[in-house]
């Protein structure tokens, strides 16, 4: 169907300041990157699921210290903490300098001390660099897609969907903290909007589906939901990891869901 005027318009104006928005986030990524060689590892990581109690992910020097997964951690020398933040200011950042953490596990609690060690090229390339060129990709199809049909709802519908999708995954793992700390904001929204742009995708590539065209303001109710999680969270916290268990369920029910319906949305009924 051809659009209106009016409408290529605003496609073509929302598409070049996305777009320029995206390529900010994309510089900023990269001086992140660049920025994390030189901190140290600190021997693990947190997942957003869990927070920033919980020990996620174990590098090589946490675990010839003695730290596993799933390790809770109560104090980093002997300072307790709430936020990433006091995390970070409870810690010793030089290289080669050692932090105490008391650990609980299984209902015991106990010290482990480990020592700071340099990131490095190699180690940042890989966890945080590829994420970053994978999300990057994402953007950059979703970019072509869009520039080869670019009145079209349903190019639009999958632009906005790969832009999301690729912040989601530059910032999938990062290796230090932030700079500047706003960028924090992109990733709860990139998080809290994953769904309500796979369940439009869902509805509307590579076709809109009849009930959508016969009351096309439905679709456009995931962001609805998408829009209250995001101000509730943001409001709580500034950053995922400190973001409330309650708020963490209910995004991580609505993104399974949202997977689930895409699939289930391309699944023929009939041979």
């Amino acid at each position: 169907m051809q659009q209106p005027v009016f409408w290529k318009v605003i496609y073509k104006i929302a598409f070049l300041a996305i777009l320029m928005v995206v390529i900010g986030i994309a510089i900023l990524a990269v001086s992140n990157i660049i920025r994390w060689m030189g901190v140290p590892d600190f021997g693990f990581g947190f997942r957003n699921a869990t927070g920033i109690n919980v020990v996620g992910i174990l590098r090589e020097n946490g675990r010839k210290a003695g730290l596993q997964v799933g390790d809770r951690i109560l104090s980093v020398n002997n300072k307790a903490y709430e936020t990433s933040r006091e995390l970070n200011s409870a810690k010793n950042w030089s290289p080669n300098d050692k932090n105490s953490y008391l650990i609980e596990r299984d209902g015991r609690q106990f010290k482990i001390v480990i020592t700071n060690i340099p990131y490095g090229f190699k180690k940042t390339l890989k966890e945080s660099g590829l994420p970053f060129l994978v999300g990057l990709g994402y953007m950059l199809i979703g970019t072509i897609v869009f520039l080869m049909k670019p009145y079209q709802r349903t190019s639009w519908t999958f632009y906005i969907s790969t832009i999301n999708f690729g912040i989601l995954t530059i910032f999938l793992f990062k290796v230090s903290t932030l700079r500047p700390y706003w960028l924090d904001n992109f990733i709860i929204f990139a998080y809290c909007f994953f769904p309500s742009t796979m369940i439009h995708l869902a509805a509307s590539f590579p076709e809109e589906r009849r009930i959508f065209r016969k009351y096309p303001l439905a679709q456009y109710m995931p962001y609805v939901i998408s829009s209250l999680l995001f101000i509730g969270i943001r409001t709580a916290t500034p950053n995922l990891m400190n973001a409330p268990k309650t708020s963490l369920i209910v995004l991580a029910i609505y993104m399974v869901f949202s997977v689930l319906f895409f699939i289930g949305s391309n699944v023929p009924l009939r041979t």
